[in-house]
């Protein structure tokens, strides 16, 4: 396809802790089209492609946004130039397609939002009228009930990364959550659930939280509610992508919580050998957790029954399902098809 690509996406950077996938999407992205220009927020990686161009409008204090909107009028114009050429993508950053979409769609320029969050703000709410599609990991992560525009991607993660990994048998009887921790992670669930479990079984199982504290009013009442409860709780700042893949395999499950989305650590701890505990609809299908159940003939069990169940498991038939959920998070997730699975839409939607 070449034609002109428009990427607007909050920050081109490898080395970021919340969005570096944002930097590996581009650059599969850019393979589909003649050339590429990203706009966004920050920008702390050059382009390695010749045929990819960066643009960083910063932000920050008043004068800083002026400067920024008047970047993107600039390109307005350049793109109102190159109109039948251009074809955009809104990966997650919602204010230009709120503030400039409507003009997009006047020109009949092609425009595709990513977004995989539970937050509908007024920006989402008006940009989402101008996109052509909407592509997510699956459409219950788009806060956007009952919308036609919705496309089925999966989660675009580079699953080479995990593939040696997966296979790691000696793993900690633990559970880990990475990300933000804040209250919509629901992470007082699995503490009550392994606090259940304990009782039950009289066997321990750790919990470890992997990731920035965005709530320190629910980072103290999970402090409190996990010596209350006899968990043992441990907290660790957020760490680099580049370690994540081995990081994950050193434990045995992982937990998603927020039933409004799919967290992409979710799929990333299921690549790399972990079980998934979990109830979110979601994150039982891109995974293949809901394989699981379904061939014990059951249906979501609740965090407590999983637990008990996965504990049981021998280490064959451990190593038996890390393999079949490997492959079908691989298949519904991995980066080269979820991009291909967007450029797919780029074709259908062209005006």
């Amino acid at each position: 396809m070449q034609r002109k690509l428009w990427v607007f996406c909050l920050e081109y950077s490898k080395d970021s802790i919340l969005v570096s996938h944002a930097y590996y999407w581009i650059r599969e992205l850019s393979k589909y089209f003649g050339e590429t220009t990203v706009i966004c927020v920050r920008a702390n990686s050059a382009p390695d492609d010749r045929n990819l161009n960066v643009i960083e409008l910063g932000g920050g204090s008043a004068g800083n946004r002026i400067r920024a909107l008047l970047r993107l009028i600039r390109i307005s114009i350049e793109i109102l130039f190159r109109r039948r050429e251009s074809v955009i993508f809104h990966h997650m950053l919602i204010q230009p397609l709120a503030i400039f979409g409507w003009l997009y769609r006047v020109l009949k320029v092609p425009q595709i939002l990513w977004y995989s969050h539970s937050a509908k703000s007024m920006a989402l709410r008006i940009g989402y009228r101008f996109c052509n599609a909407v592509v997510s990991p699956s459409e219950a992560c788009f806060p956007i009930k009952n919308s036609n525009k919705v496309i089925e991607v999966g989660h675009g993660i580079q699953s080479a990364s995990f593939e040696k990994v997966w296979s790691n048998s000696h793993r900690r009887n633990a559970i880990v959550v990475l990300g933000r921790i804040s209250r919509i992670k629901n992470i007082h669930l699995i503490v009550e659930a392994v606090s259940a479990y304990q009782v039950r079984s009289n066997q321990e199982v750790e919990i470890d939280l992997i990731g920035p504290i965005l709530d320190n009013n629910y980072y103290d009442y999970l402090k409190e509610i996990s010596n209350k409860l006899q968990v043992k709780l441990r907290f660790i700042p957020a760490q680099s992508s580049e370690v994540i893949p081995s990081l994950l395999s050193e434990y045995r499950y992982s937990f998603n919580g927020n039933p409004e989305t799919l967290d992409k650590s979710a799929v990333e701890a299921v690549l790399a050998g972990c079980f998934l505990l979990t109830e979110v609809e979601p994150a039982l299908h891109l995974t293949g957790m809901n394989k699981v159940w379904s061939d014990l003939g059951l249906t979501t069990p609740s965090l407590v029954q999983q637990l008990t169940i996965l504990q049981n498991f021998n280490q064959y038939k451990s190593e038996e399902l890390r393999k079949q959920l490997f492959l079908i998070a691989k298949r519904n997730n991995d980066l080269a098809g979820t991009i291909a699975r967007i450029v797919s839409a780029f074709k259908k939607i062209q005006i």
